[in-house]
């Protein structure tokens, strides 16, 4: 209840009174058919709602909000059917968002997933947050999956002096070269992480964290990351705030699955976590007889070819 309470008021925040909404569809059916001329031509208060797609290549990634309050989401409502994928790699530095102009919670990303960010540059902006990068600035993300992206910090997501709000999303198979599988603060930055999975991060633990950040934690799950999953500066959140360390239980993760087993911890309201609703991006979409367990060699198969 606490979420959807939450997500109300952040997205009436962000909507204005002459709010005008702009589809952005690659073959041609809305006004747009590349994500940032959309963004580009919105002004705050607006929103852009992508139909379902797998976007690639130039303006559908490296995406800027330029400061603006503005609402970019599937149209659907599923992130599992609308995908950007950077395809970053050693010779390409590619994420999905920089945030850098100051934007706050009404600049919003919603309902989509992140995939195959690469940022290896050895310096900064180019070397943090494989999927989101965060600086002077404290977006939104609401129901997103971030899944096998890395950089040298942050495997999924840097942020420098920012405190950006997580709720209801799923990381996956994040890795870095220094810091943070999963998540990097630095420099006085304090994400909040609402029903939330960080999961099966490849290397560097979940978290890595300056001593001047926070990340607060409330209804999450953070499980299977190697090199620690409560440590640094969420070492004391276990067993808090709803915040448990179990086996999501995703139906199928080798096939990019990642709705949740029957009987998965993070499904509404299960134990051990009977006060927390629904536990990351996708609801339950398999019996127990459906489940596929995740396997280190079938997440590092996954992570080594990209997801397509």
């Amino acid at each position: 209840m606490r979420c959807l309470v939450l997500i109300a008021v952040i997205l009436a925040t962000a909507v204005a009174g002459n709010a005008t909404t702009w589809v952005v569809d690659p073959y041609g059916g809305g006004d747009f058919r590349r994500i940032q001329p959309a963004l580009d031509h919105a002004e705050d208060g607006d929103t852009v709602e992508l139909v379902d797609h797998t976007y690639h290549g130039d303006d559908n990634r490296d995406l800027d909000f330029r400061g603006k309050a503005i609402v970019l989401r599937s149209q659907s409502g599923d992130p599992s059917l609308c995908r950007i994928n950077c395809e970053g790699s050693a010779s390409y530095d590619r994420r999905g968002f920089y945030f850098h102009s100051g934007e706050g919670p009404g600049s919003v990303v919603e309902a989509i997933t992140v995939l195959n960010g690469y940022m290896d540059h050895y310096a900064a902006p180019l070397h943090s947050g494989g999927a989101v990068r965060c600086y002077h600035s404290s977006p939104t993300f609401v129901r997103c999956m971030f899944i096998s992206n890395y950089a040298r910090f942050g495997g999924h997501i840097y942020c420098n002096e920012s405190s950006p709000t997580l709720i209801e999303c799923t990381m996956y198979a994040g890795s870095s070269e220094y810091d943070g599988g999963a998540i990097r603060v630095w420099f006085d930055s304090h994400p909040t992480l609402y029903n939330c999975i960080v999961s099966f991060s490849l290397n560097n633990g979940s978290v890595a964290c300056d001593d001047d950040c926070t990340v607060t934690l409330y209804c999450c799950d953070v499980y299977g990351n190697v090199g620690g999953d409560y440590i640094e500066c969420i070492e004391d959140q276990y067993g808090v705030n709803g915040n448990i360390s179990r086996d999501p239980l995703f139906c199928d993760p080798e096939d990019r699955d990642f709705t949740l087993h029957e009987n998965s911890p993070c499904a509404p309201f299960r134990p051990p976590n009977e006060e927390c609703d629904l536990i990351g991006a996708l609801p339950v979409g398999c019996e127990p007889t459906a489940i596929k367990m995740a396997t280190w060699g079938a997440i590092k198969a996954l992570f080594r070819s990209g997801v397509r």
